[in-house]
């Protein structure tokens, strides 16, 4: 490697210390691999603000993202609790003078760093190197997730040649701080089944709730984890302090201060290929969910319809292509065609829909 070459790589390395290790010399791996799984996660989210790419929570990253911002891990030494990246490619900017994209994005996060450190509330000094408050906050999920809370011990980064920064459990909370203020915020509440639930990230455990608006996330603490467990696959009702986008809907919960389990979940819209109908009177849907044999069952009584599905989507589509067919089979047909169970059906039918 040429000499401009190896400056261009000192300047874009980062180290990673744990000072929480399981033995003298050793990295606890999936530790090791969600700390990465951060710091990589959020050079994403900047390299995404300074390429000025439409904001979006999730999906499939663009192209000059991942070739400017991916970092690969070029040394992690036997005996060694320091974990070094690289920016993989550090092509120079076209721009003289400027660096390339990955290690200005670095460089971000080191500032950002800095500030929640420095600042009480790092709010305006982060904003002034990330303007826009999704992105900041994106970012904070990251590195609220990477900062390491009182039993965990520290972390240690250092960007490039800059101050080996210490990651200390009593500045997490100034984090929460860029990741929604009160216009951004609220205690709210959803009811869904509990569909899926990730304990892999120790420091930002999360569940997904289904409710008639999509998909909601939820964040919890340890103190959840119990709890969370008792209701995988059951209707809830989840509080907590939520996230709001520019139209109020929630984006996601931060923290959940309550689960209960309801009996049965109340859906007022369903929707079938091309079709999709506002319903006069909700109904009452009951929610099973066989874990052994990973079933999941629905049933409305009302109506006599029961779906199963390998999991959530696939019963709920069930559930509703079966309305659809009595709906069109049922409502059009004349009572004379009809048993006398089946116009009781259609009666019903009329009831929720016309």
């Amino acid at each position: 490697m040429s000499e401009k070459g190896r400056r261009s790589s000192d300047v874009c390395r980062l180290e990673v210390l744990f000072s929480e290790i399981p033995k003298p010399g050793a990295i606890h791996v999936p530790k090791l691999v969600d700390a990465l799984s951060r710091v990589q996660d959020s050079l994403y989210a900047i390299g995404n603000y300074l390429l000025r790419e439409p904001y979006k929570e999730a999906g499939r990253r663009s192209k000059p993202l991942m070739t400017h911002c991916t970092l690969i891990l070029s040394g992690l030494s036997p005996g060694s609790t320091v974990a070094e990246l690289e920016v993989l490619d550090s092509t120079p900017s076209l721009i003289e003078g400027e660096a390339p994209l990955g290690v200005r994005c670095l460089g971000i996060m080191d500032e950002i760093i800095k500030d929640v450190l420095s600042e009480e509330d790092p709010t305006e000094a982060v904003s002034k190197s990330i303007g826009d408050a999704r992105y900041r906050s994106r970012v904070a999920q990251e590195l609220y997730g990477l900062w390491p809370s009182e039993k965990e011990g520290g972390i240690q980064i250092r960007i490039g040649k800059g101050v080996k920064r210490n990651l200390t459990p009593d500045c997490r909370p100034r984090i929460e701080k860029l990741m929604g203020g009160p216009e951004t915020s609220s205690d709210k509440s959803v009811v869904g089944p509990v569909i899926k639930v990730n304990l892999i990230r120790k420091n930002q455990r999360s569940l997904t709730v289904w409710t008639p608006q999509g998909m909601v996330n939820a964040f919890f603490g340890p103190e959840m984890i119990e709890n969370v467990r008792k209701n995988v696959g059951s209707v809830v009702e989840l509080k907590g302090r939520a996230e709001l986008d520019g139209s109020g809907s929630i984006r996601c919960f931060r923290d959940i201060r309550l689960i209960e389990r309801m009996k049965e979940l109340k859906i007022d819209k369903l929707e079938w290929e091309d079709s999709a109908v506002d319903l006069k009177e909700p109904l009452s849907v009951a929610v099973d969910v066989d874990l052994a044999n990973r079933t999941w069952t629905l049933e409305n009584e009302f109506l006599g319809i029961i779906s199963v599905g390998e999991n959530w989507e696939d019963a709920f589509s069930q559930f509703q292509e079966e309305f659809f067919f009595l709906r069109d089979n049922y409502l059009k047909a004349s009572d004379a065609e009809l048993t006398p169970a089946a116009i009781r059906l259609k009666n019903r039918l009329k009831s929720v829909v016309e």
